[in-house]
């Protein structure tokens, strides 16, 4: 299996994650879901300045959450959320 290596300023040491973050990281998986602002343009962070940065987070996370809970991250967490639900819970 193979480690991210990363070097500290002028190399003064070499940090390696432990076993278990190595497994972890090999066991995800990743996809590329761009999101969407209201007038369908694409939401990017990279490059914008740290006070849009935060307000371009926001959005980001209303686009995945969607309205009512419609967005990708509002029907999977409604899907997990149905096998957790009781009679006595608020």
């Amino acid at each position: 299996m193979r480690f991210a290596c990363f070097h500290v300023g002028n190399p003064q040491g070499v940090l390696m994650p432990e076993q278990g973050v190595g497994n972890a990281i090999a066991q995800s998986h990743f996809k590329f879901l761009p999101q969407f602002n209201q007038n369908n343009q694409p939401l990017r962070i990279s490059g914008m300045s740290e006070r849009r940065k935060m307000s371009l987070f926001q959005e980001i996370a209303r686009s995945l959450v969607g309205s009512n809970g419609t967005g990708l991250l509002g029907r999977k967490f409604s899907l997990h959320t149905q096998y957790f639900k009781c009679k006595n819970c608020i």
